[in-house]
């Protein structure tokens, strides 16, 4: 009965696949393997030949990473052919049989350890189970610290950097520059929240640098959307009303402080005022986002662009720009019949018969 059991447990933990590590020299942890990752030096990748390698021990993964360590499952794996011991010859091998192949017992960094090579072709079998931070935080802080807020640009003895009594301007630090840089680099920040390192700088960097630059930290006045009493409130504070985790209200605020920032230039009023809408709405700048999307949809949908051909004579149209595909003043009304054959108008209405 217990040989039976273990059999089952072996063949469940195969169908699930077996657990290896893959060192990273990646600043962030990524969602998944794509073949865009290889050639980046972001991964131990078979460059050459298209696929990536794993082992067995998490210290040999460590010894290729800088900050982190990824486990993961891999399905269906097969021995390598008997004798074949180098790793990118088996790669070679496995990319031709469309197979993952593992190599026993070989010195592939700091120590002995199996090795499985998986070609590209077959990167749905690799599942990232956590990621698992090796580097020193102090160091990792201080390397996101210079790429979100261009630390090292930043001088208090530049002219722009003083105020006109005198005073040296510090630099601004909110998390929606985190937001902002990562969604440039296609990383969401929710996922990032998963991992603990990350967490743990993304909800006390503001603090931290503002701190250390001589800042003084006080808790955000919002002013309520319905024009109510103006309340001191904290990103924890909203949080806790509405009983939603407090890296979402961070990433609220982050993206309303810099739509709010087109209504005002002070930094401090806009936060204001998007703490006093979060208040009232939890996914207030959320709600925004998709209202403005929907608005555009509808409006595309009522005034569509179509070809010239397609209106009826008489009719008057705007010229749009095959492209652009926008209305603005450099395109103006003109009769239909004057508009030349092969163009794309966006029909604005029956304004002449």
């Amino acid at each position: 009965m217990r040989i039976l059991i273990e059999n089952r447990i072996s063949a469940l933990l195969e169908s699930q696949g077996q657990v290896y590590y893959h060192g990273t020299r990646s600043l962030f942890p990524f969602n998944e393997f794509t073949p865009r990752l290889i050639g980046t030096g972001t991964s131990s990748s078979g460059q050459k030949f298209g696929g990536f390698f794993f082992t067995s021990e998490q210290e040999n993964a460590e010894f290729y990473a800088e900050d982190f360590v990824a486990k993961i499952r891999i399905k269906d794996i097969k021995p390598a052919p008997e004798g074949e011991t180098h790793p990118p010859t088996v790669l070679r091998m496995a990319i031709e049989s469309s197979q993952n192949l593992k190599v026993e017992d070989v010195l592939d960094g700091s120590v002995y350890s199996d090795i499985v090579v998986v070609p590209t072709s077959n990167i749905d079998d690799i599942e990232i189970i956590e990621w698992i931070f090796v580097g020193e935080k102090e160091f990792y802080f201080d390397q996101l610290d210079k790429l979100f807020f261009s630390l090292d640009d930043y001088d208090p003895e530049d002219e722009d950097n003083i105020d006109d009594d005198g005073n040296v301007i510090p630099p601004y630090i909110d998390t929606y520059q985190i937001d902002s840089l990562l969604g440039q680099m296609e990383l969401n920040v929710k996922s990032m929240m998963s991992v603990p390192i990350f967490n743990e700088y993304y909800n006390t960097v503001e603090e931290r640098l503002n701190k250390e630059y001589g800042l003084v930290q006080e808790k955000a006045v919002g002013k309520c959307i319905n024009g109510g009493e103006t309340n001191s409130r904290s990103v924890e504070d909203i949080a806790q009303k509405h009983d939603v985790p407090v890296f979402f209200i961070k990433h609220e605020l982050s993206v309303g402080s810099k739509i709010e920032l087109e209504q005002t230039e002070d930094n401090l009023k806009a936060r204001e005022v998007a703490m006093g809408n979060l208040w009232e709405v939890p996914d207030y700048y959320t709600r925004l986002d998709k209202m403005e999307k929907d608005a555009e949809d509808e409006l595309g949908e009522a005034n569509p662009v179509i070809a010239v051909d397609d209106i009826p004579k008489g009719h008057d149209a705007r010229v749009v720009d095959e492209e652009q595909e926008g209305i603005d003043e450099a395109n103006p009304i003109i009769p239909i019949d004057d508009i030349p054959k092969g163009h794309f108008t966006r029909n604005v209405g029956i304004v002449s018969w």
